[in-house]
């Protein structure tokens, strides 16, 4: 469950092409957190499921960044088209 929890996440920012209602303070807290699970596998020598899923976690947080800003223009740019329509 902890490794497909921001799956859904990013299936809907995709399909709504928005990523309106997103905290990223949460999500800016979770990459944090996600740094520290990290260096603490690495550090204490945890076991491979730890080497590999921290890594993980981080990509997935750093695709919904990417999202975040990525649509934030895209929004931008759509209603600039849109104003210069009517």
């Amino acid at each position: 469950c902890w490794f497909s929890y921001l799956f859904p996440q990013i299936f809907k920012n995709f399909k709504r092409k928005s990523t309106k209602g997103l905290s990223i303070s949460m999500i800016v807290l979770s990459i944090f957190s996600s740094l520290c699970d990290i260096i603490s596998a690495y550090a204490l020598g945890f076991g491979t499921p730890n080497l590999i899923g921290a890594p993980l976690g981080l990509l997935k947080k750093f695709i919904i960044i990417f999202q975040y800003y990525y649509y934030q223009n895209y929004s931008e740019k759509r209603s600039f088209a849109t104003k210069q329509i009517v």
